[in-house]
């Protein structure tokens, strides 16, 4: 399957089968002959990889390529060579479905993969490590991150048996991301050597955009640290490549990491630059609780720069905000704390602060609790 469609020939594709559907409904995409066969369902399923923004297309799309593949016959591939194909493909969908949160179709998805990897090509480590990868993906959506860490290095032991570098890179990417803890330091920097490995093998020219979002977290673990230096030097380094491949969600992730390895250096006006890009890109995507942990951060870079009147104001007007989101019961007793040292003139950066902390920690761990005293 090609991992780099020409998006030209997406467009086309899309086009088409969306004329044929609003025509003839699915049962005309179906008989649309050019899909019927392994590159028009590797077409399908590109397709659908491009659209992941728009998840209900996404997943339509998939869905179309898994079933078509499953009416294929022997031909172009044997027998065994096209269970594999078969199996790549439910994988895609599982993929799809996870996104739109439909975790039991996901699953039904990810047995019809196992189901055709059992009759594909004996002893595919590679196909095996991807199985197993994507597994590793449902269960951390479900925040079940034990059987999630338990699949992902079954998955790197895979990739490593087939010589895969860069799907090593990703999976240890992966084990990155389920091991961080933003309250426990030492899952930080066991979160930080995985990154760092994975950077080590990822081939940034297969996948620019995976690449950079490895840097983005391996910056996001040394400003955990408050390795802050060290963050803003591995942007530096990288800046070339982001502005070659970043998109907008890269443009927003750097420039928060910049904003707040800026704060922890001191350099206040630089952080308030950052933070301020940074809040605009948040509204814009309607990222309402990333936009109310940056705005405390906001504040408290104003308090660093004795703006204290302008600092307190700020986090009063976004407290009622945060106050509406779902954070887990314990948030509320941190913010009305906070709200109190507001009123009462007592708060400072390092107060404003713990509380963002605090409600980043509750979302990994709801049963988190608030000390009064840092």
């Amino acid at each position: 399957m090609s991992e780099h469609p020409e998006p030209e020939e997406l467009d086309v594709v899309y086009e088409e089968v969306q004329d044929l559907y609003a025509r003839e409904g699915m049962d005309g995409v179906l008989g649309w002959e050019r899909l019927r066969s392994v590159a028009g369902c590797a077409a399908l399923a590109d397709l659908g990889r491009a659209l992941r923004f728009d998840p209900d297309r996404s997943a339509q799309c998939v869905a179309s390529a898994e079933l078509l593949a499953s009416r294929l016959h022997p031909g172009e591939l044997g027998e065994r060579e096209l269970e594999d194909f078969r199996c790549e493909m439910a994988l895609e969908l599982v993929f799809s479905w996870i996104n739109l949160k439909q975790h039991e179709a996901a699953d039904a998805a990810l047995a019809r993969a196992a189901a055709c990897l059992s009759k594909g090509t004996p002893g595919n480590s590679f196909l095996k490590g991807k199985l197993l990868d994507t597994w590793a993906v449902l269960h951390g959506s479900r925040s079940d991150f034990d059987k999630a860490r338990q699949a992902a290095r079954a998955a790197l032991d895979c990739y490593e048996q087939a010589g895969e570098r860069h799907f090593q890179g990703r999976i240890l990417y992966r084990l990155s991301l389920i091991e961080e803890r933003i309250d426990d330091k030492e899952k930080i920097e066991e979160s930080l050597r995985l990154v760092s490995e994975a950077l080590a093998r990822l081939d940034p020219a297969i996948e620019p955009g995976f690449f950079l979002s490895a840097v983005h977290q391996q910056a996001g673990c040394l400003v955990d640290l408050q390795r802050y230096r060290e963050a803003r030097i591995r942007l530096f380094e990288n800046l070339d490549h982001h502005r070659r491949h970043g998109n907008a969600v890269d443009d927003l992730q750097r420039a928060v990491l910049e904003g707040l390895s800026n704060a922890g250096l001191g350099r206040h006006d630089a952080a308030e630059r950052e933070l301020l890009v940074a809040l605009f890109g948040l509204c814009a995507a309607g990222l309402a609780d990333m936009f109310g942990l940056l705005a405390l951060e906001l504040c408290a870079v104003y308090f660093d720069q004795d703006r204290g009147a302008q600092a307190r104001a700020g986090a009063l007007k976004i407290l009622p905000l945060l106050q509406s989101l779902p954070f887990p019961a314990g948030a509320q007793k941190a913010l009305l704390y906070l709200e109190m040292t507001l009123h009462d003139d007592l708060a400072d950066a390092a107060l404003l602060r713990r509380v963002a902390r605090y409600l980043r920690v509750l979302q990994h761990d709801p049963d988190a609790r608030f000390g009064l005293k840092a």
